[in-house]
């Protein structure tokens, strides 16, 4: 199986505007996760969950959709150094800490607002499966990435993730 780059390498961020709890509902959803802070050198499973969904949620790709991500059944992996060839992609990553892998499979929804579809049939939701990373970065932030594929066909007309 050949992985492309589902997203673009996320930056965990800490200033969560004011008004990200209401944007979930023009959805009929939860809203996008917000992000906390990770401070230990090994995140538990639970801390890289959160952080890949905070970084990677949000509203308004230019068509106004509600991206969430939902049924996470990730697995974390052996944490390994810091390697050149493998790793020079990770934007700003302190080579002294570790990366922290994980892989597993989690559904991603991309809902409509409900102007558009009904409450209880306005997402898509597609299963992905794949491999990421979650690393420190030199000034204490930390970053995730994930490289995966859809794995099956998308299933339009669910609900939102509550």
């Amino acid at each position: 199986m050949r992985l492309r780059p589902l997203a673009a390498i996320l930056a965990l961020t800490i200033a969560v505007p004011a008004s990200l709890p209401a944007l979930g509902t023009d959805y009929a959803a939860r809203a996008p996760r917000a992000c906390g802070s990770v401070t230990e050198l090994t995140p538990t499973l639970d801390e890289v969950v959160a952080l890949f969904q905070c970084v990677t949620e949000e509203k308004g790709l230019d068509d106004g959709t509600l991206l969430l991500l939902g049924e996470f059944d990730l697995v974390l992996g052996p944490t390994r150094p810091f390697g050149q060839l493998n790793d020079y992609l990770l934007d700003g990553a302190d080579e002294t800490t570790g990366i922290h892998t994980f892989e597993g499979e989690y559904t991603r929804f991309i809902c409509l607002p409900l102007s558009e579809a009904p409450a209880d049939r306005n997402c898509t939701a597609t299963r992905q499966k794949g491999r990421g990373v979650a690393y420190r970065t030199v000034d204490g932030t930390w970053r995730t990435a994930f490289y995966g594929s859809d794995n099956g066909l998308p299933r339009e007309g669910v609900s939102p993730p509550q």
